[in-house]
């Protein structure tokens, strides 16, 4: 038995094993999940509340929480496909939409985020961006016409909400037309269990992430699985299926919410277990990485034998705020304030000089001698 020790409904005792995501949670001292708001006006208030707890109950449609753990998958369920994966670079560029209009990025590969892919509606409902429909990835973000793409499903709270409920399998389709054949799976929000972020909502977050990486599997994309966990059975599972499906190689990590030094060090470290753990050769995709980590996450990751590319807008908007990147005498990437050229110019400068950096820091080393990990061409 557990005890609610950090759920609102104190007093209330509750057999986690009796719940219908156990297998999936493992438990939680936030059992047995009900309303966060009980003694509040806002008790089940279901309709104006976002978290998945037990009592949820969404009208007009009474939208329940066992129809939501319906609607997710458990990650043993989840079947690859025999995609093979394309050899990355070390550095994609995205917010590439963001460059000068009239701008063809010389680029291999770039990334594009969520929030260029779909359009949020004021009701929190999503549509695809009209350009996909155009098959216009070239002028739509400003890339030669010969660049491949790499759908990046991330995004805030709002905008995975909305993501979650379009008409995901029409969406698939546009990607495919615009000629986009590589998707991440998308991080839903996993924050820690306590009194107002019940085990629950993590649980179907991993459910839905599943979910989604299960269709772009069935959809014939090169879908890349983002690795994200609430607990250490998580981690677990994450080495149980990824030792069960040795071709699947290419892995996403999204850091972005993971800003400070000793967070970001402790989730890097426990990502090399669960690869070290596997025992094979994994590239991985890192969002959210910053400058200033990415010489500490390159050491890192070559220590268990990992490769890896960055994905990176940063260059873009340090270029946009007139700002250029410079490596100092220690060589670290500085950034410093630029009047005399013109912003685009900045950013496409920026993004050149973040990749010769990022080159250089792994030219002597041998997991990356085997080939050519450039990708801006000019």
């Amino acid at each position: 038995m557990m005890t609610s020790k950090a759920s609102p409904n104190l007093g209330l005792l509750f057999d986690c094993s009796k719940c219908e995501i156990h297998s999936a949670c493992g438990g939680s001292d936030t059992g047995p999940c009900g309303c966060v708001f009980l003694g509040t006006p806002r008790a089940y208030d279901c309709n104006a509340c976002p978290l998945h707890c037990r009592a949820r109950r969404v009208p007009p449609n009474e939208s329940t929480f066992l129809d939501e753990v319906a609607a997710g998958r458990p990650l043993e369920v989840v079947l690859p496909n025999d995609r093979e994966p394309p050899e990355l670079p070390l550095v994609i560029p995205t917010l590439c939409d963001r460059l000068d209009t009239g701008t063809r990025l010389k680029a291999s590969w770039i990334g594009v985020q969520l929030v260029s892919l779909v359009t949020m509606r004021k009701d929190g409902s999503s549509e695809p961006k009209q350009w996909l429909s155009r098959n216009g990835l070239s002028n739509a973000q400003r890339v030669v016409s010969s660049a491949n793409a790499i759908a990046l499903l991330h995004g805030d709270d709002r905008l995975l909400r909305g993501f979650w409920g379009m008409d995901r399998l029409h969406f698939y389709q546009l990607l495919e037309q615009a000629g986009i054949r590589v998707v991440t799976a998308p991080p839903f929000s996993v924050y820690d269990d306590g009194p107002r972020w019940p085990a629950s909502e993590s649980v179907m977050m991993l459910l839905r992430h599943n979910r989604v990486l299960d269709e772009l599997y069935r959809a014939g994309f090169v879908a890349i699985p983002n690795l994200f966990w609430r607990s250490l059975q998580d981690q677990k599972n994450w080495i149980s299926w990824l030792a069960d499906h040795p071709h699947v190689t290419v892995l996403n990590r999204d850091f972005s919410c993971t800003p400070q030094p000793q967070s970001y060090a402790a989730e890097l470290n426990d990502l090399t277990k669960i690869i070290s753990a596997v025992g094979r050769r994994m590239h991985v995709v890192l969002q959210g990485v910053s400058d200033g980590k990415a010489a500490q996450t390159l050491e890192v990751l070559k220590s268990v034998g990992v490769t890896c590319s960055f994905v990176t807008g940063h260059p873009v908007l340090l270029g946009r705020g007139g700002r250029e990147l410079k490596l100092s005498r220690d060589n670290r990437l500085v950034p410093r304030k630029n009047r005399d050229l013109g912003l685009g110019e900045l950013c496409i400068r920026n993004l050149q000089t973040f990749e010769r950096w990022v080159l250089d820091s792994v030219a002597k080393t041998e997991l990356y001698c085997h080939r050519d990990w450039s990708n801006l061409t000019g």
